[in-house]
């Protein structure tokens, strides 16, 4: 299984060989400190694309690698990109699994990734229902 690090243990102790990927993400769902606590600035289009290269080219190293020997590929989270293109390359099926009706993919509704920290200041989801 591939996962964020600080779920290693976790799932090692599930017995499941465990593959880390991507940064750790508990620290990101910790409450704040401070209710006022300042919002990232937001990234530049150059840094964005460089993360999003990054990013996705781990992914395709590391799925890759853990998939060897794998009869089938489960992929889930809305920014997993490698799994159904890793899949197809080894000839093996591959499922999505959504935890999220919003993880989705849709012709009337931009995911909010991808409207978040833009130059712009970004959107709400709300607020990019109602713009289209």
């Amino acid at each position: 299984m591939c996962a964020p690090p600080d779920f290693g243990n976790w799932i090692d102790g599930l017995g499941i060989p465990f593959v880390p990927i991507g940064p750790e993400l508990r620290q990101t769902a910790k409450p704040s400190p401070s209710p006022t606590r300042a919002l990232p600035s937001p990234r530049s289009t150059e840094q964005r694309r460089q993360m999003v290269e990054g990013t996705v080219a781990t992914q395709f190293e590391v799925v890759a690698a853990a998939a060897e020997g794998c009869d089938v590929l489960v992929g889930c989270g809305a920014l997993q990109i490698a799994a159904g293109s890793v899949a197809e390359q080894r000839g093996i099926p591959y499922v999505f699994a959504a935890y999220s009706p919003d993880t989705l993919p849709s012709r009337t509704t931009r995911h909010r990734f991808w409207d978040a920290g833009t130059e712009t200041g970004g959107r709400n989801r709300r607020q990019s229902n109602a713009v289209g």
